[in-house]
C-alpha cells in the first residue's frame, strides 16, 4: 500500500511542452479526479440537498487530498521507496553528499535524466481528459 501512495502522491511530474519545463505535483491526479467525481455526483442528485450519495461521492476526495498534503508530515518519504524519476527529484531538492551511495546513485541517475528532452505529456493530459468527461455528463 505505501509503495501505490508513493507512487501517486510523492513529488511531482515534469512534463515539457514546446521545450518549457512544466511541474505539477502527482498528488494533483487524484485530487482533481476525485473532486469532478464529487462535482459531477453532488450536481447530478438533488443539488441543494446535501444527502448519502453526496458524502460517499467526497470520501475519495478527503482521501486523495490527505494523501496528497498531508500522508507525508507524518511518513516521511525514503529513499529506497522512491523510483529513479522521483529520486533524481528528491535529490535536486535534497542536496546529497556526494561520497554517500544515495549521491553516487543520484549522479548517475541525473546523467540519465540530463539526455532525457522530451518526456511523455500523458500525465498532463489524464487531468483534462477527465475535465472534457465531465462536462459532457454535467451538459446531459
Amino acid at each position: 500500500m505505501r509503495q501505490i501512495i508513493v507512487k501517486h502522491f510523492a513529488l511531482y511530474h515534469d512534463v515539457m511542452i514546446r521545450g518549457k519545463k512544466i511541474s505539477f505535483l502527482r498528488a494533483s491526479i487524484p485530487v482533481w479526479n476525485s473532486l469532478l467525481l464529487m462535482i459531477l455526483v453532488v450536481l447530478k442528485t438533488d443539488y441543494p440537498v446535501f444527502d448519502w450519495v453526496d458524502w460517499l461521492a467526497t470520501i475519495p476526495f478527503i482521501v486523495s487530498v490527505f494523501f496528497g498534503f498531508v500522508y507525508f508530515k507524518f511518513k516521511p518519504i525514503k529513499w529506497n521507496e522512491l523510483d529513479d524519476e522521483q529520486k533524481w527529484q528528491y535529490g535536486k531538492i535534497n542536496p546529497i553528499r556526494t561520497n554517500s551511495f544515495k549521491g553516487l546513485e543520484w549522479h548517475r541517475i541525473d546523467k540519465k535524466f540530463k539526455k532525457i528532452k522530451n518526456r511523455k505529456i500523458g500525465y498532463l493530459l489524464i487531468n483534462f481528459i477527465t475535465f472534457l468527461i465531465v462536462v459532457g455528463l454535467l451538459i446531459k
